[in-house]
């Protein structure tokens, strides 16, 4: 028998070990082989990078910025949920703006894409409160296709004491002229 082997690698990746057996007598050879996956940590702390207030309005825009890991096989994770329910992931390079009030919590986590490791792990959350702002504005029509000649009839919601409120119109995306 033959004595144990030990192989020790320093970049990260997966091996492949073949062992042959020869029996020159017989000229037949016997094979057996095993993949090993060595891997980095690297850089694993999950953080944000942009500094966000705890209370913002409703239409805020929210960019926590987080560090995305550069570490090979390292992946980040960005999650929100509001009020409790169930988190949704959410892409890491886009700023997130709320349409509703209610405690939204950011969590982010960074871990290794390989399910099998366990011990390259870190995690974050941040709690924004996002506030009403004022009046929630509402508008309708009674029809969306009409004839030339033939009028719009618009509904929306007077604004509160102490706010302001504007109609516009733009023709097919065209720049916003005031009514």
């Amino acid at each position: 028998t033959y004595p144990n082997f030990a192989h020790t690698c320093y970049n990260s990746g997966t091996y492949t070990y073949t062992y042959t057996i020869t029996n020159t007598k017989a000229g037949c050879s016997r094979t057996a082989t095993c993949e090993v996956m060595w891997y980095s940590c690297g850089w694993v702390t999950a953080r944000f990078n942009n500094w966000v207030a705890d209370k913002i309005k409703v239409g805020g825009s929210i960019n926590l910025g987080p560090a995305v890991p550069t570490e090979t096989g390292m992946i980040g994770i960005l999650t929100v949920s509001k009020d409790g329910g169930t988190p949704e992931v959410i892409p890491t390079s886009s700023p997130y703006t709320p349409t509703d009030p209610g405690t939204y919590v950011f969590h982010y986590e960074v871990k290794h894409s390989d399910p099998r490791v366990t011990d390259c792990y870190s995690e974050v959350s941040k709690t924004i409160i996002v506030e009403p702002c004022g009046t929630k504005a509402q508008l309708s029509t009674n029809k969306t296709v009409l004839k030339l000649g033939e009028s719009a009839s618009l509904t929306f919601n007077s604004p509160a004491s102490g706010e302001t409120a504007k109609m516009e119109v733009s023709k097919d995306g065209g720049a916003a002229q005031p009514l």
